[in-house]
């Protein structure tokens, strides 16, 4: 979690979080309120602000409250109706595309995350393939972003196991989201990692700008079989474009800017 707010704010969130499906209410209404103070007084806004501008917070409780989800529902229940004062599918459906690739990632090293997932689409009154292809696009950009190629193999085996379509299928039916998803990749400036010093933001774009072309590469070579990286950006040359001028050419920040003139 982010350095500005001590060592201690963590674990003592996450002790209160343990709180909220207690077996007596006065200790559940006490989590609750002193986990909306905590967050009050650390942050103006509480909560719902430290969600939005501290990434790295917002993803450690998700995923958090995540692997509780078919164990403790009541207390993401709580959490989601209490602490957020939203209704608890409401929380799932914006929880969702922040833990759904990380748990396509790690489902083949833990048998229990199936049953997460199964249970995140019961909560949206949904199957788990369909929920899977709604948010491939996501979870496929997260795992081209991965230096290890085992993790896409895994996941696209996965994938392949859940929906029935192959490969090539599966790429073809979400290229146009997948790209704008990699492009929205090198524009995201809020990501956890970009917010702790400008050296480190000018740093990780470096690298961002030198992993995007091998994960375009990769793209290009599951759906057209061939490395023909020229021929498959052409046919999406505009759709590139109109992601380009969407998610960098109109923003204030100029190093957005001159890498997408770039």
């Amino acid at each position: 979690m982010g350095a500005e707010f001590g060592s201690d704010f963590a674990p003592r969130v996450t002790f209160l979080i343990d709180q909220l499906d207690n077996q007596h209410i006065a200790v559940r209404v006490t989590a609750s309120r002193l986990i909306k103070n905590s967050c009050q007084a650390k942050f103006k806004g509480g909560i719902v602000a430290i969600f939005s501008k501290f990434t790295d917070i917002r993803d450690g409780v998700l995923e958090y409250l995540c692997t509780r989800l078919v164990t403790r529902p009541t207390m993401i229940k709580e959490f989601a109706e209490s602490v957020l004062g939203i209704e608890l599918v409401d929380f799932i459906q914006r929880m969702v595309p922040i833990v759904l690739p990380r748990l396509v990632i790690s489902q083949q090293d833990n048998s229990e995350v199936v049953n997460i997932l199964h249970e995140l689409a019961n909560q949206l009154n949904t199957e788990l393939p369909l929920l899977l292809l709604e948010w491939c696009h996501k979870v496929l950009a997260y795992v081209l972003l991965q230096a290890d190629g085992k993790e896409l193999v895994s996941a696209l085996k996965f994938y392949e196991m859940q929906s029935g379509s192959g490969t090539g299928e599966i790429f073809a039916a979400v290229l146009p989201a997948l790209l704008d998803e990699l492009v929205r990749f090198l524009g995201d400036a809020d990501s956890a990692e970009c917010s702790r010093s400008m050296f480190l933001i000018t740093v990780l774009f470096s690298l961002r700008m030198a992993r995007v072309p091998q994960m375009v590469q990769e793209v290009a070579r599951i759906v057209t079989g061939s490395d023909d990286l020229p021929g498959f950006l052409r046919n999406h040359f505009v759709g590139l474009l109109n992601c380009i001028d969407r998610k960098m050419l109109r923003v204030e920040d100029f190093m957005l800017q001159k890498q997408a003139l770039k």
